[in-house]
């Protein structure tokens, strides 16, 4: 996904660029809600961009499991959500997704 966001070199820096993540270094032994909720902000932020780009079913359910999934986590995920819906509203393209089944799928498989 970063290769086709940055390109094959910025792809790289970010790869590099996580060893230095706090949670992946020497904190990594304590396992918490702020170490379950990563991989759900990753998933959740992959398929709303997959989503967007294809308008996917697949895409839309993940975005939607990720989600919920993350709430159980830990109730931060509001810091991801709110501007993903933002970005929905207010960006023409993201915008005519809405229209679709798609977005709704996401909000209830959230929900459930």
């Amino acid at each position: 996904m970063a290769r086709q966001l940055v390109g094959p070199v910025g792809a790289l820096v970010a790869i590099l660029i996580i060893d230095g993540m706090h949670f992946f270094t020497f904190t990594a032994t304590k396992f918490n809600h702020d170490v379950v909720q990563l991989p759900f902000w990753a998933v959740t932020g992959f398929a709303y961009w997959a989503a967007l780009r294809g308008g996917r079913t697949v895409h839309w359910a993940l975005l939607g499991f990720g989600i919920g999934m993350a709430v159980w986590a830990k109730y931060f995920i509001v810091m991801q959500a709110v501007p993903l819906v933002l970005f929905a509203l207010f960006d023409r393209d993201a915008r005519k997704s809405l229209a679709t089944l798609g977005p709704w799928i996401a909000v209830a498989i959230a929900l459930v």
